[in-house]
């Protein structure tokens, strides 16, 4: 799985592509350690490439959640597959994130 991160307006956007499952969801939340380090206080996960969510998936980004969080750090996640969304629905992980379905969007609020 290819993960990458960017800093744009005082945002850390990391970058999921192609699927966030069990066979990826350990690798995820080793390379958004970054998050934790970075000075960067809003993090936003881009999942705009990400055709697959699973539970493991779910649990990484509840577990990033909780760290951040716990860090003082806020975030949020920006996604557009509608499967994605009926999987956010379903497990209530839109009442804990902010959701953006638009990039620009999402930076223009967060920023």
């Amino acid at each position: 799985m290819n993960f990458s991160s960017r800093v744009k307006d005082e945002i850390l956007e990391v970058v999921a592509e192609a699927k966030l499952d069990a066979s990826t969801s350990s690798e995820f939340k080793q390379f958004c350690q970054i998050c934790l380090d970075a000075e960067e206080e809003t993090i936003l996960f881009n999942l705009l490439k990400v055709d697959f969510l699973d539970s493991s998936g779910i649990s990484s980004l509840v577990t990033l959640h909780r760290r951040l969080k716990k860090a003082g750090k806020e975030s949020a996640i920006v996604y557009e597959n509608p499967q994605i969304e009926e999987v956010f629905i379903m497990t209530k992980l839109n009442r804990l994130f902010t959701l953006y379905q638009d990039l620009e969007e999402a930076y223009e609020e967060l920023g």
